[in-house]
């Protein structure tokens, strides 16, 4: 397919439109008239601002305005040496595009992102596609563009660490060595500036569920062939085995970086950022389908649709003549990581009008707390004689009466601390807040803008709860840190009163009733501190260090690097704490069912035992609530065991006497058969099924396809998530699994007719012609459909018309269901004859 034309050039009515489905990603014509010409020179220019990046970066600033990094933009024309900052700041950058008509490129020098102003459009590259290395490379070199924007992104980039794959130093020990240290406590090496990404490397090996996972059940994340957890798992056995003062972990440091560029090089990073983008990688990458969670959602989908309809006879028989769409399959996805860092939180909203809630229920890796100003004392006040009156309150504030003074206190924080607790940000992100003026909400039963309440409130709380103190404040003229000194229990952290709502609603909702508040006040939520990140120094300069509790002596340390020392619980207390892990206490009636069990375990009869999935033993062994009893990661979607599960099968299960199953059976149920009754599934591809599925697939997307529509026929947009998801699957051959259903509804708002706002074509959705998305739905189903008068999500809707299955221009042959389980060679001779006839 020919590249994409620039959207803001003039096209006449009747003019033919493109398809940008196979269009290359570097479609911007003005970067391809660099590429095919001046692409040298400009090399040379990237080669200079790079060397001054290295050397002397504070020398590099906009040309106009004197703004340093990060908001730096280079012009991509070769003969041009300006400078300037971006969109979001002064728009020396656009006024120098406006102003030059040929110099509309332009590439940022840190997070090397590039953008057109004459397109209006990012420039996107091949290798940006989420391919692997080598796949990306070999794309680069099929195009001019994209050879210049890798050679220059390459130009830009710090150096990326050697990986070791050596015996030494991060090939774990022989289990069998006596061990020369005490295990865990392993400095790490500082390699560049990595001390962010060290701090939080200690915390996470200072997490009792995690550690025990890499440590316990290495045939599960092993057999997932994925170097990134490899490296993971090995390094904490390392950290544990005892063997050595400190290492330098080479490989952790190179993957973090393969997956996140940004934090390549020397400069400061930010610590909770790098935990993300670890606890992310390692969830996507451990995670399993949950076959039963969906089976759930669609049974209560149905039974909320009934229940609907029965309440709105009317509108039901209205929309009875329409042809109904089935809704879109939801998929659940699981994880270690989800189990032991995943909480959930409730976002309600109450109409102030109309007294009508809506409630939002989302997941949590950590909770982002402000340290609460002067101002919002009497908010956290109120909510604590709220809640004292059902004795769910917890500590009273502790604020400091004393106040902020002058402008320079706010700007450095240094120069006036107080000291305020850690209960009072906790009460401060859960007070109630209202939507007043611009930020009203608009009400589903009132259909209205009103005034209303919002409410944070946990819901579930996690096994490792991580809490980030919100100590760097971004103004509009000034960045600084915040220095007051935060208050935080060592023991006994009480999450009881921000798991209720402070005025309970007159509600059926099981979150409100006077039962959960009881069952709170009786076995209230308790954690203990188990890790600390912390930040010392200003904004522009500081360093990250770490304090953790080892689970084997309980007593505190200080991880410096390298350096590890022994520190009293006093001095840990002291410090400025960026980051909070705490450890899930379990209650008292936990414990005693969870030492019943174990001891069943240990004590009962093997000749007579039950598999469970070691993974589900190991979420039991986490997390209260491990759910019923499944098979998660051994059976597929037909109820049968995957193939690659089939033949190790003992290593991914655990053997636990018929005694100690029928308890766990008794007390968390049970939704799985013994995987040793299991049959291999045939259903299944097998890796030919699937080479020739992504072959039909591709073939038949390919022939279907068209560079140009008619005037007349529409462009039906699709989700550009979704379409990376199948390019991947089908094209590349990096994603083993097709893709789910079409998740078109994630360009919409709550509403599912609501166009959500700001969206970009080639960044969030892309333009196919009608047969493609009829093959597209056909196999996949999901939509809705998204039809438009031009390649614009925002433009004039196209009015489809009703036709049969004769009129549409796919063939019944193109829309096969693209399992994979049929095959061109059992097709009938007259079929073949009847479709090269066709033909």
């Amino acid at each position: 397919a020919r590249a994409g034309r620039c959207s803001k050039a003039p096209r006449s009515p009747c003019e033919h439109q493109e398809s940008e489905l196979f269009q290359p990603m570097s479609s911007c014509p003005h970067f391809a008239r660099v590429a095919s010409s001046g692409g040298e020179a400009l090399a040379k220019r990237f080669e200079k601002i790079a060397a001054k990046l290295r050397e002397h970066p504070k020398e590099l600033h906009c040309k106009n305005c004197e703004l340093g990094l990060p908001y730096l933009w280079v012009c991509l024309t070769p003969d041009c040496d300006f400078i300037g900052c971006g969109r979001t700041q002064n728009k020396h950058a656009g006024k120098h595009a406006d102003s030059h008509k040929q110099h509309s490129m332009f590439m940022n020098i840190k997070s090397r992102e590039a953008f057109c102003y004459a397109c209006d459009d990012p420039i996107f590259m091949m290798s940006s596609m989420g391919a692997d290395d080598a796949t990306a490379e070999g794309k680069a070199a099929e195009d001019p563009s994209d050879q210049l924007f890798v050679k220059l992104t390459e130009i830009l980039a710090p150096p990326m660490p050697k990986r070791d794959d050596s015996s030494a130093p991060e090939q774990p020990p022989p289990k069998d060595q006596p061990p020369k240290f005490t295990p865990g406590l392993c400095g790490l090496q500082n390699l560049g500036n990595t001390c962010y990404m060290n701090s939080a490397l200690q915390c996470l090996n200072n997490s009792p569920p995690l550690v025990d996972y890499f440590l316990d059940c290495e045939p599960l994340y092993v057999s997932k062939n994925q170097r990134f957890i490899e490296d993971f798992g090995n390094f904490f056995k390392i950290m544990w085995s005892g063997q050595r003062s400190y290492i330098a972990p080479k490989n952790v440091v190179y993957d973090v970086f393969s997956v996140n560029p940004l934090f390549r090089g020397y400069g400061q990073q930010d610590s909770q950022e790098c935990l993300r983008t670890i606890l992310d990688n390692l969830h996507e990458r451990l995670k399993e389908e949950d076959f039963e969670a969906e089976k759930k959602w669609e049974a209560e989908e149905e039974k909320r649709a009934k229940k609907e309809a029965e309440e709105n006879p009317a509108k039901e028989n209205s929309d009875s003549e329409k042809p109904k769409k089935p809704p879109p399959k939801r998929r659940f996805y699981k994880s270690i990581i989800s189990s032991i860092f995943e909480g959930k939180l409730l976002s309600r909203v109450q109409c102030l009008s109309c007294g009508h809630t809506s409630d939002t229920f989302d997941g949590f890796y950590d909770l982002s707390v402000s340290i609460p100003s002067d101002k919002l004392s009497d908010k956290i006040k109120r909510r604590q004689q709220s809640l004292a009156s059902s004795g769910l309150a917890g500590p009273s504030s502790s604020m400091a009466s004393s106040k902020r003074g002058g402008v320079f206190s706010s700007l450095f924080g240094f120069m006036s601390k107080r000291s305020v607790d850690l209960y009072d940000c906790l009460h401060g992100f859960c007070a109630t807040d209202e939507l007043t003026g611009k930020d009203r909400y608009r009400c589903d039963k009132c259909k209205k803008l009103s005034d209303a309440t919002k409410t944070f409130t946990i819901d579930q709380p996690p096994p490792m709860l991580c809490i980030q103190i919100k100590r760097f404040r971004h103004d509009s003229l000034f960045s600084s840190k915040i220095g007051d000194h935060v208050n935080f229990p060592l023991d006994g952290l009480d999450m009881t009163p921000f798991c209720v709502t402070s005025d309970p609603l007159e509600t059926d909702d099981p979150f409100d009733n006077d039962e959960r508040r009881k069952r709170l006040k009786d076995d209230p939520v308790t954690y203990d501190l188990c890790g600390i990140v912390n930040h010392m120094g200003s904004l522009s300069g500081g360093h990250y260090i770490a304090y953790c509790r080892n689970r084997d002596t309980n007593r505190w340390y200080r991880f410096d690097d390298s350096n590890v020392d022994e520190v009293s619980a006093d001095d840990v207390k002291s410090a400025e704490a960026y980051l909070l892990f705490y450890s899930k206490r379990p209650s008292e009636k936990r414990q005693t069912e969870a030492d019943e069990i174990t001891k069943a375990i240990e004590t009962g009869d093997r000749s007579n035992a039950r598999m469970i999935s070691k993974l589900w033993m190991q979420t039991w062994r986490t997390t209260e609530t491990p759910g019923p009893i499944s098979n998660l990661g051994l059976v597929c979607k037909h109820g049968l065991l995957k193939r690659d599960a089939a033949d190790r099968l003992r290593s991914l299960v655990e053997k636990v006497p018929i005694k100690a199953f029928e308890i766990l059976s008794k007390k968390y149920g049970c939704e799985a058969e013994d995987p040793s009754s299991l049959k291999p599934c045939d259903a299944c591809m097998s890796p030919e099924q699937l080479v020739k599925r992504r072959a039909r697939e591709i073939d038949t997307v390919t022939r279907l396809d068209r560079t140009t529509i008619e005037p007349g026929e529409p462009w039906f947009m699709i989700d550009r998530v979704w379409l990376d998801s199948w390019l991947q699957f089908a094209h590349k051959g990096t994603r083993e699994e097709p893709p789910g259903p079409i998740t078109n509804t994630d360009l919409f708002e709550a509403d599912g007719v609501t166009v959500k706002p700001g969206l970009t074509r080639k960044v969030h959705y892309r333009g196919v012609c009608q047969e493609v998305w009829e093959f597209f739905f056909k196999v996949y189903g999901g939509g809705p459909a998204i039809a438009r008068t031009d390649l614009n999500l925002y433009s004039k809707p196209f009015v489809l018309p009703e036709v049969t299955s004769k009129e549409k221009k796919v063939r019944p042959d193109d829309l096969g269901s693209g399992s994979g389980e049929e095959d061109d060679d059992e097709a009938s001779d007259e079929n073949k004859k009847s479709r090269s006839k066709e033909k």
